[in-house]
């Protein structure tokens, strides 16, 4: 709600909802042959096994959102992130931490929705998924809450920004003397060309998509350090 022209992609899951979760609101909820069914089918956009139950994006929940022109917003696994940037390497991908794993530990049985074996599941599992954060181009710890969102919405914003200034600079190639102001800055000669350049780069890379970036969210049981996780 804080970012303008962003769309949040509904996920598909083999597992059973939770209480107070709802169809098509939280998770698209199916079964696992039906499931399986759409993977042979190739109707996912990305997809993976976590703790024991299929979690997959249809492509028909994000093509149509990019052919809008909208950014896509998914939350989606480490190994369902590492497909999505396959498919398109310019997507930008956030990860998730909490700040320890008690604090984890904490949310998971505050959460009250979680039996005891899936609790057990999740945090065993942390240490192998916090191998990856290294394949991410952000991190963000969410132990305020508040501080955690100000800091995703600025990912948004840098990223935009970044290609708006090539854009905005790049149309103003033809000043007579070179020097156009940029939002406070001056583009000197030959900058104006190189961002053009740069924007033109990156508009064709994302023709097919219509889109300036996929940003992908990946919300893990992850904490700061290894070392944490043995406290």
């Amino acid at each position: 709600k804080r970012v303008d022209d962003v769309a949040l992609s509904i996920s598909y899951t083999s597992r059973a909802p939770r209480t107070g979760e709802r169809h098509a609101q939280h998770y698209h909820f199916i079964s696992k042959p039906e499931f399986e069914r759409m993977i042979a089918e190739g109707q996912f956009f990305e997809y993976a096994l976590v703790h024991g139950d299929y979690k997959g994006t249809a492509s028909d929940s994000v093509l149509p959102l990019l052919e809008k022109g909208l950014d896509v917003l998914l939350e989606i696994d480490w190994q369902g992130a590492r497909q999505v940037r396959q498919r398109i390497p310019e997507a930008k991908s956030i990860f998730i931490l909490p700040p320890s794993k008690k604090a984890l530990e904490m949310r998971m049985r505050n959460r009250g929705q979680d039996s005891e074996a899936v609790i057990a599941q999740r945090l065993a599992a942390a240490r192998e998924e916090m191998s990856h954060f290294h394949e991410f181009d952000y991190v963000v710890v969410n132990e305020c809450f508040d501080q955690a969102v100000q800091e995703v919405t600025a990912i948004f914003s840098a990223q935009r920004l970044q290609l708006d200034a090539g854009r905005r600079c790049g149309s103003a190639a033809a000043d007579a003397d070179g020097q156009v102001g940029l939002a406070g800055q001056q583009c000197f000669p030959g900058a104006a060309e190189h961002f053009a350049a740069q924007a033109q780069a990156r508009a064709g890379a994302r023709t097919r998509w219509c889109v300036r970036d996929v940003l992908i969210v990946v919300r893990a049981q992850r904490e700061e350090g290894f070392a944490q996780l043995e406290q």
